[in-house]
């Protein structure tokens, strides 16, 4: 009879099943995949192929016109509109009317009968001016916040780039996640999974991206109400009417009540240099640029608002936040890994 050599019992630690590579970093390559399709969706989820065209569209149109001396001249040239109309209507003709011995109420009546424009002009310039003033004080402070808004996503890089960086930047971290499944040992996905999510989580900060998207969010909220439909056709109007009444004022009522002081036009104005400012300038370039600007409201209103829909205050975070989760699962796969490599074998 044989005698069977005792079997010796094995440690618990050896006889657990080791857990294989591809195993210890499959949440590792679903995490990959993941935010890879992330990225790849959304581009289509923000209509982002739409509207950064139409970011670039109107910041091409207004890139020049926004700049600290774009704005400047805006404002100037906006005060002489308002000083000069203001002092027409609050002092010449007031003046006027008592030079001739006459009452505001009786002149008045007679430039409705004699000179329809200006007596536009009287009634609704008051409503330009009020609307105007605040809209140009709240656009003319605008130049920082637009050359900030101008270097997203980075200085000299279109936004157009950006819908297709997604999807490069999707496909890519979904192959890096397959990578990750098919490799026995994926040092080298690993190392790079790491790097990719390191750059998810802080280019985005490094490049600024929360301080650009707010300086963006500023300057759309002062041209919301210039790109509003009804803003823009009453300026587009209203330029008009200023051209017409201006003309008017030229050729028509400034000649007539000359004529009844046995002054001449220029003499008139004398005594009123804004109104003059207004008159002169208007016709010798104020004009072109109102209506190229009040044209251009209407021109660009359906670009505006399509890339105002983009929620642009959200997209560093959409980037930061997988980027951080990624990491942290980078980061415990790569742990994991060390403690695997360094565990000995029976």
């Amino acid at each position: 009879m044989t005698v069977e050599a005792p079997t010796r019992r094995q440690p618990a630690a050896a006889r657990a099943p080791t857990v294989s590579a591809p195993r210890r970093h499959r949440v590792l390559g679903v995490a990959l995949v993941i935010v890879g399709v992330h990225l790849v969706v959304l581009p289509f989820a923000l209509s982002l192929f739409s509207r950064a065209p139409d970011a670039e569209a109107v910041a091409d149109r207004y890139r020049d016109f926004a700049t600290e001396e774009g704005l400047a001249t805006f404002s100037d040239n906006t005060q002489v509109v308002v000083r000069g109309g203001r002092q027409l209507l609050d002092e010449a003709l007031p003046r006027f009317a008592a030079d001739l011995g006459t009452t505001e109420s009786e002149l008045d009546a007679d430039i409705r009968r004699r000179f329809p424009n200006v007596a536009v002009y009287q009634g609704r310039a008051p409503v330009v001016f009020t609307y105007l003033e605040p809209a140009v004080a709240q656009v003319a402070g605008q130049a920082d916040n637009v050359e900030d808004a101008d270097d997203f996503p980075a200085p000299g890089v279109p936004v157009t780039f950006g819908p297709w960086a997604l999807l490069a930047a999707g496909a890519g971290l979904v192959g890096l996640g397959l990578w990750v499944f098919v490799s026995p040992r994926p040092v080298a996905p690993l190392a790079l999974a790491l790097v990719v999510a390191l750059g998810l989580a802080a280019a985005p900060l490094a490049l600024g991206w929360p301080h650009q998207v707010d300086a963006a969010e500023e300057v759309a909220e002062a041209a919301r109400v210039a790109f509003s439909p009804a803003v823009a056709q009453a300026t587009t109007a209203d330029t008009y009417m200023i051209d017409a009444a201006v003309i008017e004022l030229e050729q028509g009522l400034l000649p007539y009540l000359a004529d009844r002081r046995g002054r001449t036009p220029t003499e008139l104005l004398a005594d009123f240099p804004d109104l003059a400012s207004f008159v002169g300038r208007w016709s010798d370039g104020l004009s072109d640029a109102g209506h190229e600007l009040s044209q251009s409201q209407i021109q660009f209103m359906d670009e505006f608002h399509n890339a105002d829909a983009t929620p642009y205050q959200v997209l560093p975070w959409l980037f930061v936040v997988p980027g951080l989760m990624l990491l942290v699962v980078a980061v415990g796969t790569a742990v994991s890994q060390g403690r695997g490599d360094r565990s000995p074998t029976s």
